[in-house]
């Protein structure tokens, strides 16, 4: 994904996954990790909260140009 971004010359990566559930608890919500302090911001006036962990099994994203 980094060597295509690079090839592209893109702006971002953004790589989105979600877990469903039919259950909503107090855990339930939008995570996000951004190393750009002005999405942070965004992503959290919008709702979402800091990912402090993180596992992911395989890679994919969007790649915006």
């Amino acid at each position: 994904i980094i060597k295509m971004a690079k090839d592209l010359k893109a702006k971002e990566v953004i790589s989105l996954e979600g877990i469903g559930s039919t259950v909503p608890s107090e855990k339930t919500g939008a995570f996000y990790y951004s190393s750009s302090r002005a999405k942070a911001k965004l992503l959290e006036k919008a709702g979402a909260k800091v990912l402090k962990e993180h596992f992911e099994n395989k890679a994919s994203g969007i790649i915006s140009q």
